[in-house]
């Protein structure tokens, strides 16, 4: 297919309102960052701030999520949108249409990458 889909973290999950504050996980931050190093297995970084977050600095942070995890939507329709200066050819339509039929799949599916119902599972 040659799209790269990742499981969303549990802060995503929470801001869009598939998952309660409580699933997310305490995490750090970094800010004013002054040295950085990226090698194919990890990156390092000096910074000069960091902040933790957890719960409570979250919702003091953005509030209380409004509608609640409970009350939230939970299906979606999907829009694709290709911008482009040339005509697309009927392969890359093709190409479009697999993806966007694949991606918004109503399940599990065969393949090494995650469509948006897999990476929304909790």
């Amino acid at each position: 297919m040659g799209v790269m889909a990742f499981l969303y973290n549990e802060l995503e999950l929470y801001l869009m309102g598939m998952a309660p504050l409580s699933s997310v996980s305490p995490f750090d931050l970094f800010s004013d960052i002054r040295a950085w190093l990226g090698t194919e297995t990890a990156y390092e970084f000096r910074s000069n701030s960091r902040t933790t977050y957890n719960n409570a600095s979250i919702e003091d942070l953005l509030g209380t999520s409004s509608p609640s995890f409970e009350d939230s939507q939970k299906e979606f329709k999907l829009l694709v949108i290709v911008l482009t200066d040339e005509a697309l050819t009927t392969e890359e339509w093709d190409t479009i249409d697999a993806t966007a039929e694949w991606f918004s799949y109503l399940g599990a599916d065969d393949y090494s990458s995650y469509n948006f119902w897999e990476a929304t599972m909790v």
